[in-house]
């Protein structure tokens, strides 16, 4: 039986996005989305890596980083057919890549959590996973004014991220600006933000009635016919007012799609109570395991 691991070539994107895939709409979306994310440099084949037996695909996944921190890895498209197939791709992989860090997003309390757990890796974060279907128009409140990220910019906007992100209940910024300083974090999360979609009108600061800055609300489309609410936040000064209900009014409002979801701590009760009230569910827990590296 011949077994081994190794990084694909390019002309293998699309095995690799079928391989261990649950059906052909999620192999045809992998193979998408990884097409995109090759053309703008976020993912390279190198970092794309499989276990085989015997010439059959029996783990899959591939490693990422943000330009501007190339040593903080994340693992996307973590699959395998036996949870040992999935740890040892991973022990193999991790001793190839060089970084400080590597985490993975999972679902659930699966094999895909045992596996990361058996190869070295601890829970960072727990968040959850909210959705609205479009089946009512929202009424936006008046009391705030909303000016677009082309009236406004981007300073303004990373000066907003760095007056939202101070006392937040999100665990994940709040440990990300501790790491690595407030003003580098708040750059880092608007380079994601502009990962998923070039900055566009939707993008909002709102104002309360005395012109101070209230908050900001960035809605974004993922893929056709589903958007998500993938920031929002509320300055210190003007929390404890409702207006997380108002910003998500207003972004909810700006999307025209089927379904929109929107990721939060799971110590979040503020948010989880508005997203609530404009009609969010819950649809799942998601944990994001680390392991550092050196």
């Amino acid at each position: 039986m011949r077994r081994g691991v190794r990084s694909i070539a390019r002309g293998e994107l699309s095995r690799f996005s079928r391989a261990l895939s649950r059906s052909k709409k999620e192999a045809a979306q992998n193979a998408r989305d990884l097409a995109r994310l090759f053309k703008r440099g976020e993912f390279r084949p190198e970092r794309c890596f499989v276990a085989e037996r015997d010439g059959e695909i029996v783990a899959r996944l591939a490693y990422w980083a943000l330009p501007d921190s190339p040593r903080d890895l994340h693992i996307a498209l973590f699959r395998f057919r036996r949870r040992r197939d999935g740890v040892a791709l991973l022990r193999d992989t991790l001793r190839r890549v060089r970084g400080r860090s590597a985490d993975c997003c999972v679902t659930g309390s699966g094999p895909a959590l045992r596996a990361l757990e058996d190869a070295g890796f601890r829970l960072a974060h727990d968040r959850c996973r909210y959705m609205r279907r479009r089946t009512t128009r929202l009424r936006v409140p008046d009391r705030l004014t909303y000016r677009p990220w082309s009236e406004v910019g981007e300073r303004a906007y990373l000066d907003a991220i760095l007056r939202v992100t101070k006392g937040t209940l999100d665990r994940m910024d709040g440990d990300d600006a501790r790491r690595r300083g407030p003003r580098a974090a708040a750059r880092t999360y608007l380079s994601v933000l502009k990962m998923v979609e070039r900055p566009c009108d939707r993008w909002e600061l709102a104002y309360d009635a005395s012109g101070a800055l209230a908050g900001l609300v960035v809605p974004q489309i993922l893929r056709p016919g589903e958007g998500c609410i993938n920031y929002i936040g509320v300055v210190p000064e003007r929390r404890g007012h409702g207006y997380s209900r108002d910003l998500l009014a207003r972004g909810v409002s700006s999307l025209r799609v089927r379904e929109i979801v929107a990721d939060i701590d799971v110590e979040n009760r503020p948010l989880a109570r508005a997203l609530r009230a404009v009609g969010f569910r819950l649809r799942k827990r998601m944990r994001t395991m680390e392991r550092r590296l050196g």
